[in-house]
């Protein structure tokens, strides 16, 4: 990114095992119009799961939308959602290829997408299918960004998003400087991340999620309430910093889904689940509940662990109890020491499914109590 708000490195001792080449952790923070712009796509199509976070902003860009732009926001969230996708995570990861710091730059990459193209095909976040969708899409993609451009949304978001941005950011910074994220995360993914640097896209509307996109860089609001939002900026640059958390065509990998496709109580929850949350191939829920797994382990030794460190209540709460295969490894990571044993998680899954600890039938047992009797009604 061009506009960098704050950069500070954060010093701390290398730890033992492959960590021992771990580079230290640079943070930069970034707040970014254009990304917000995509975030709020589920927002502008009247989905009722993401209009609640931004009723306010629903109402006031809602008052000006065109009917054509208001049938391309919803062709664009029906489409990803039918194909498994979070239309708003989606775009934002699709057009971080692009580099586009003003909108009309995210307008010409939508317009000439050859060079956005190749450095996602370049990228480890390449889909066939996805790259399609977004060809399909691209009409109704071009409809919201110049409707976009008419409204001046650069103008709404310097006065309802930026300050806050900005405010918080300028308040997280002492606290995270503290801590250096980079050696536990290249020593739980056995290799080296892109640079040791983690760039926080401050993105004002991308709520509730985290968004991975490419480079060693993620979204997230900053300005959540002061008593969470050091766990949810530190805990989720953990999260997002290890997405994925294997090459997918793996074999040992493919293994491990295998047990969870032939889990019931994996297959219990899984089945059914709210599409809104994502997730919505094994695989994909798979790539979700290890890195969720690895983040919590991560987050309780560095201080950022969600829900205050109780991990049950994390997965109890979380996405209607959906991430059961989660709270199973995060209880033999715990029994195995996992951590202080140096091991990559790949090498430590295919151990537990290898010896049978990890096995169809057998993850009921290892999930606590509280995540297996579901979310409270």
């Amino acid at each position: 990114m061009k506009r960098t708000l704050l950069g500070f490195a954060l010093g701390a001792a290398l730890i033992s095992g492959q960590a021992q080449a771990a580079q230290h952790t640079q943070w930069k923070f970034t707040p970014s119009v254009t990304f917000d712009a995509l975030c709020l796509a589920g927002v502008m199509a009247d989905d009722p799961f993401y209009v609640p976070y931004y009723q306010k902003q629903h109402d006031e860009l809602g008052a000006k939308l065109t009917p054509q732009a208001r049938a391309a926001f919803k062709a664009i969230t029906a489409r990803s959602k039918a194909e498994g996708d979070i239309a708003s995570a989606w775009l934002a990861l699709t057009f971080s290829a692009a580099e586009a710091d003003t909108l009309p730059e995210l307008i010409a990459a939508a317009e000439h997408p050859a060079a956005m193209k190749a450095r996602l095909q370049a990228s480890r976040f390449w889909d066939d299918t996805a790259w399609a969708r977004f060809e399909a899409l691209r009409p109704d993609i071009l409809t919201v960004l110049r409707w976009y451009r008419d409204i001046d949304f650069p103008a709404y978001w310097r006065a309802d998003a930026e300050g806050p941005v900005k405010a918080a950011l300028a308040e997280i910074a002492p606290k995270l400087e503290q801590t250096d994220v980079m050696p536990l995360v290249e020593q739980v993914l056995g290799r080296r991340l892109d640079s040791g640097e983690i760039q926080v896209v401050a993105a004002r509307y991308c709520r509730p999620h985290g968004i991975r996109v490419t480079g060693d860089r993620f979204l997230t609001d900053p300005t959540y309430p002061k008593d969470r939002v050091l766990s949810i900026v530190g805990g989720t640059s953990v999260h997002e910093m290890l997405h994925p958390p294997f090459d997918s065509k793996d074999p040992r990998v493919l293994a491990a889904i295998a047990v969870a496709r032939a889990d019931p109580f994996v297959q219990a929850r899984f089945q059914g689940h709210n599409a809104s949350f994502g997730y919505n191939t094994i695989e994909g829920l798979f790539d979700e509940d290890s890195t969720q797994a690895l983040d919590q382990v991560i987050n309780e030794r560095i201080g950022f662990a969600f829900k205050g460190g109780d991990a049950g209540e994390r997965w109890r709460a979380a996405d209607d109890g959906l991430h059961v295969m989660a709270a199973a490894i995060y209880v033999l990571m715990k029994q195995e020491k996992f951590l202080e044993s140096g091991q990559d998680y790949v090498t430590f899954l295919d151990r537990m499914v290898r010896e049978g600890r990890l096995a169809p039938g057998k993850i009921e047992a290892l999930v606590p109590a509280a995540v297996r009797a579901g979310p409270r009604p």
